[in-house]
């Protein structure tokens, strides 16, 4: 049984990508899945921070120095709200947990690799989609705290930076487990 419509695989020595068509997933994104194969000298692709990925290209030496340099910033989670009215988060985390095999870290949360996903009620105001991610950063946090007020998308009381319609939460890298 197909749980939802796959739009787009590529398969390659050693990887495969598959993109899902977001109209029966709740949450309105197009999620993709990665997966690689272990390959010599790489270690545990679980718990390695740095590992090959066949979006960058074949040539890993080339990008995972650039990987290295911004090694200060990890995403942490990313918030979804549900279409217009839609109340039922658990269905949604239900849904998301059997299509990709993940488990609920929390009633409204599912636990990826690297990464959790929230999910948040629908309202009437706003369209189904991506409407936060939380990144840590290491020791530039204040620097881009204050170039997001420099730049006029600092919202002080939601202690976020707005851009692209989504909001943009910064914490320090040291503070990773205290909201995970």
């Amino acid at each position: 049984m197909e749980l939802a419509k796959v739009i787009y695989t590529n398969r390659e020595e050693g990887s495969i990508c598959v993109q899902y068509h977001p109209k029966n997933i709740k949450g309105g994104l197009i999620p993709e899945l990665d997966s690689h194969s272990p390959q010599d000298g790489m270690g545990d692709f679980i718990v390695n921070k740095f590992a090959p990925w066949h979006a960058c290209g074949s040539d890993y030496a080339s990008y995972s120095s650039g990987m290295k340099r911004h090694s200060n910033l990890q995403f942490v989670q990313i918030l979804v709200q549900l279409a217009p009215g839609d109340k039922d988060i658990m269905s949604a985390v239900k849904q998301w947990e059997q299509l990709f095999g993940v488990e609920h870290a929390s009633r409204d949360e599912l636990q990826f690799t690297n990464c959790r996903v929230r999910f948040v009620e629908g309202c009437n105001e706003k369209m189904e989609g991506l409407v936060g991610i939380v990144l840590a950063v290491g020791e530039r946090f204040d620097d881009i705290v204050e170039q997001a007020k420099k730049e006029g998308v600092w919202d002080e009381r939601e202690r976020c930076a707005m851009f692209l319609g989504i909001k943009w939460w910064f914490v320090k890298q040291e503070h990773i487990k205290s909201i995970l």
